[in-house]
């Protein structure tokens, strides 16, 4: 089991240091995974024995480095997309320990050179029925169908509706089958055969970027930046012989995405990953609740249709020793109360700094603040099984590139003063100067690097390649064909900085001269 945690009264400043680092190992080679155990620090931080340097920072300890992410085993590109080229893809293998298996199997479901066609049949009325028991219950049940998976025929799988601002019905609130809702299909849901493996498919509508692009873009991004994030592609999706449109296919953070981004060799797929859903008590921003799983697991306040909200385990749920929130509530608690002199050293051993760091940098210049910047929501935290530390895994982009209002190097929370305490991840770890420091060298890189217009028009040319020409027949989409165009052209009108190239030079320039700024 876990270690128990202190009672808060007990937890005087100098002794934080001496929690445990909790990682896996395990006392009988027979067992089918290690089990989680403690390795005591010594009052001053040091492991017990593990091999950290106490005194060096997140980017030289434990294998990491200022390129990218080399943390303990699993190493990250920072210069190159997975397949190291500009239109090789969103995603796939951007960790250096993922299966090849995998690889291969969502290489094959998100293609990259061509618009899937996916085309759902439902039995007995369940298209209709899904749709009444969102509204009438705000229930997100799953009904089964067959699929056509781009030509290959699937006989059963669950499909249900997802999201929550993308998910509405039309200002009469009839319910109206013809229109684009973002859906979840699980090929595992009724026992069906799984697709090449894998176990679901997220659909995006969309309805919150007429582009079709920003969820993609900010994939590229994050990838070249050495960061996991979902692959993408595009679908047309037709549902009851009624064509619905063009959506955004997207791969989720599952057990699937953890064999291949991290391999499955030495248990490096079977850590705890925990999912941020979003709640109106503020659990997400890693602020200190207390020490009980109950602070961060949570069945009030949840939005509609979630029985759990908070920070939610979504793997190794029914294993008591994994299930303690032990491992989650004893990051919170180093990131919250070590001294802010003493951070350096105490938080690398249960936090990837580095990669953190990059994913707050790269989500900050794509203002990107419907993300733990912002609203602390759509990410997930990983513990991965080789290091013991956790990492943050992005989700969720269809709002980044978006709004230019928050320029703040030192908080770029944009909280207002309240960083400290409402978003400690960015607060507490910007407060010391060696990572605030290269926080900004991860700015700068990005912006000297992938952020660039030269780089997103590359892109925005190869998405419209192939998206372009399907949004006039798209029947749901809001705006007709010149707004479409106007959002993604590459000759932008002054001024308009809804364009996606004009976004991007003008967040470029802004960040810039902050950088420049002593």
């Amino acid at each position: 089991m876990y270690r128990q945690m202190m009672p808060r009264a007990a937890l005087a400043a100098s002794l934080i240091l001496a929690s445990a680092l909790i990682t896996g190992c395990t006392a009988d080679p027979s067992v089918k995974k290690p089990v989680p155990c403690d390795t005591p620090l010594d009052a001053t931080g040091t492991d017990g024995g593990q091999g950290l340097d106490a005194g060096a920072d997140a980017a030289s300890d434990a294998g990491t480095t200022d390129a990218g992410t080399t943390d303990a085993g699993t190493t990250y590109d920072a210069g190159g997309d997975a397949a190291a080229d500009d239109s090789a893809g969103d995603g796939g293998g951007s960790a250096g320990n993922g299966s090849d298996k995998w690889v291969t199997a969502f290489d094959k479901l998100f293609k990259q050179d061509k618009v899937l066609e996916l085309k759902l049949t439902f039995a007995d009325g369940g298209w209709l029925k899904l749709l009444t028991d969102w509204k009438e219950k705000k229930k997100k049940v799953y009904y089964p169908a067959s699929l056509d998976f781009d030509g290959l025929p699937v006989a059963k799988v669950g499909v249900r509706l997802k999201g929550l601002s993308s998910l509405s019905f039309p200002s009469s609130g009839k319910i109206d089958p013809t229109r684009k809702y973002p859906l979840k299909i699980d090929f595992n849901r009724f026992g069906g055969p799984r697709l090449e493996g894998i176990d679901k498919l997220s659909l995006s509508n969309s309805i919150n970027d007429r582009s079709f692009m920003r969820e993609r873009l900010a994939a590229r991004m994050y990838n070249k930046m050495g960061l996991p994030a979902p692959r993408t592609s595009y679908a047309r999706v037709t549902i009851d012989g009624v064509y619905i449109g063009i959506y955004v296919v997207v791969q989720p953070v599952d057990k699937r995405f953890l064999k291949e981004r991290f391999g499955t060799a030495g248990h490096l797929d079977d850590g705890n990953l925990y999912k941020c859903v979003h709640n109106s008590k503020g659990v997400c921003s890693l602020a200190w609740k207390g020490e009980d799983k109950v602070d961060y697991l949570l069945q009030d306040s949840c939005q509609p249709s979630y029985d759990d909200c908070g920070l939610v385990l979504k793997t190794n749920e029914d294993e008591a020793a994994w299930n303690s929130y032990g491992d989650l509530t004893h990051l919170i608690d180093v990131l919250n109360h070590t001294p802010i002199e003493h951070l350096k050293t105490a938080l690398p051993k249960v936090l990837d700094v580095e990669a953190v760091l990059r994913y707050l940098a790269v989500t900050f210049v794509m203002s990107s603040f419907d993300s733990y910047l912002g609203k602390s929501n759509n990410f997930y935290l990983y513990h991965a099984m080789d290091s013991g530390r956790f990492s943050v895994l992005p989700w969720d982009f269809d709002g980044a590139y978006n709004g230019l209002y928050c320029k703040d190097l030192n908080d770029p929370a944009c909280s207002g003063g309240s960083a400290m305490t409402n978003y400690p991840l960015s607060g507490r770890i910007l407060a010391v100067p060696a990572w605030n420091q290269r926080f900004r060298e991860i700015v700068k890189e990005a912006l000297d690097g992938p952020f660039t217009v030269d780089q997103h028009k590359t892109w925005i040319t190869e998405f419209d390649g192939l998206v372009g020409e399907h949004v006039a027949g798209d029947p749901n989409y809001p705006n007709d064909l010149a707004h479409y165009k106007k959002l993604t052209t590459l000759t932008p009108l002054p001024g308009f900085t809804e364009n996606m190239v004009a976004f991007v030079a003008k967040r470029r320039a802004d960040l810039l001269a902050e950088l420049a700024k002593k």
